[in-house]
């Protein structure tokens, strides 16, 4: 599968899908007379650049597409897709005079079914912050439980030919798990990374759960193991991993379910001058906003409760966990991937007009990135002419093709505030 030691949005093998790319040959993979590799084009392309010189590795475009993402997301004020951010540190809201101390607590207020908080201002109001992102989904941190190890001995994955094409292209992976788990919080990953977001597995093509049995299903080229993505290229170069052979495919794979976990802290309080930290819970109460209250988690009654400080003084500092970012509106009904068609083509555009090699040799596919990739600020007499208007010239992105095509659809989405002059 298309994996990268950077975390992206953005799973890889859909940016190669955007791209056209045979889904095989983008992961470095050949699959015999299917997805034939000819002589006309016989790009696949590496997990590493010190495997291969004359091509692009999938390292490389993932930390392209990573760039691509904290831009655009730093240009909006949101994540394109929903991010986990952890221990945001803030300045801890005071009154502007430093003998005012407003930390009064003891009032429960009950703001839904679930959860009740407590901790007032001297103005009988919430203390609150701005987070650094907008679009909060919700408080919380992430949180992950190894759901099993299914294996190939066993049979808990198995290879099959769907197509009857000679080639065996499905992976089965099947599970026994007693309780049904939403489908869009099942995640697959390779054995003995223990979770960790660059080694997952994605975008799996089908989750099921029936009497018992949880299946998942994927493509085979998904499923090459990493001592294969990782060999040293020999004296007859780099070649393509054979995917028609077993012994090169993993044998063990990992399910996880990841979740938002509120029950989780999402607000910590500290003092200067001391080790003392103080649990609460953050609150979001409007885009980007939210309350930070001292407060402990009841697992029995599924709640937090407010409390008073556990120092004889406002707190100095503050940090915030919380899960943020834009949910594809076919998410958990149609999709098992939240980032949108929009924006994975918008940061597909501008991962791709930054690679500094070429991505593929065949004339469709290199023509396409070589189009994004034009800078369209130089003038030679054998450019291509591009009509594009003086203003986009100085946009924060630069000024490639794909770079101006990604900020003419970011910019649509910024936020204008009005200025009012005085004279």
């Amino acid at each position: 599968m298309g994996i990268s030691n950077h975390e992206t949005l953005l799973a890889l093998d859909r940016l190669g899908n955007t791209l056209g790319f045979a889904p095989p040959h983008f992961n470095g993979a050949s699959t015999g007379d299917v997805f034939p590799i000819s002589s006309e084009c016989d790009d696949t392309l590496p997990q590493h650049a010190w495997q291969r010189n004359d091509a692009v590795s999938l390292d490389e475009i993932g930390e392209k597409v990573m760039g691509a993402e904290r831009d655009i997301a730093r240009a909006i004020g949101y994540w394109p897709g929903p991010v986990w951010t952890e221990a945001e540190s803030h300045l801890y809201p005071k009154h502007y005079r430093a003998d005012v101390d407003s930390g009064i607590a003891g009032i429960t207020v009950c703001l839904d079914d679930s959860m009740s908080v407590s901790g007032l201002g001297s103005n009988n109001l919430f203390k609150g912050v701005q987070s650094k992102w907008k679009r909060i989904i919700a408080a919380g941190q992430r949180s992950s439980t190894l759901l099993g190890t299914p294996a190939v001995v066993g049979g808990g994955i198995a290879f099959s030919d769907a197509d009857a094409d000679g080639y065996s292209e499905t992976v089965t992976v099947t599970l026994a798990v007693a309780t049904e788990p939403d489908d869009e919080t099942v995640h697959l990953y390779y054995a003995g990374k223990g979770g960790d977001p660059e080694f997952e597995i994605r975008p799996l093509r089908s989750v099921a759960w029936l009497a018992g049995t949880l299946t998942l299903t994927l493509w085979t080229w998904q499923v090459i193991a990493l001592a294969k993505l990782d060999a040293f290229p020999t004296a007859d170069g780099f070649r393509a991993i054979d995917t028609t052979d077993t012994d090169n495919l993993v044998a063990t794979l990992e399910i996880y379910t990841v979740v938002n976990d509120q029950a989780l802290t999402s607000a910590q309080f500290s003092w200067e001058g001391t080790v003392t930290t103080q649990n609460g819970v953050f609150v979001p109460t409007g885009d980007g906003y939210g309350k930070i209250v001292p407060a402990t988690y009841s697992a029995a009654n599924g709640y937090w409760t407010s409390s008073n400080w556990s120092v004889g003084r406002e707190p100095d500092r503050v940090k915030i966990w919380y899960y943020s970012g834009v949910l594809d509106k076919r998410y958990t009904d149609f999709s098992l991937d939240p980032l949108s068609d929009y924006w994975a083509e918008t940061i597909t555009w501008l991962a791709i007009a930054r690679l500094t090699r070429h991505l593929c040799a065949c004339d469709k596919l290199r023509s396409f990135a070589d189009e994004l990739q034009v800078d369209t600020s130089v003038r030679t007499p054998d450019a291509r002419r591009h009509n594009i208007p003086f203003s986009y010239y100085g946009n924060p992105f630069g000024t490639r093709m794909g770079e101006i095509m990604a900020w003419r659809r970011v910019e649509q989405h910024i936020k204008v505030v009005g200025k009012v002059a005085l004279i």
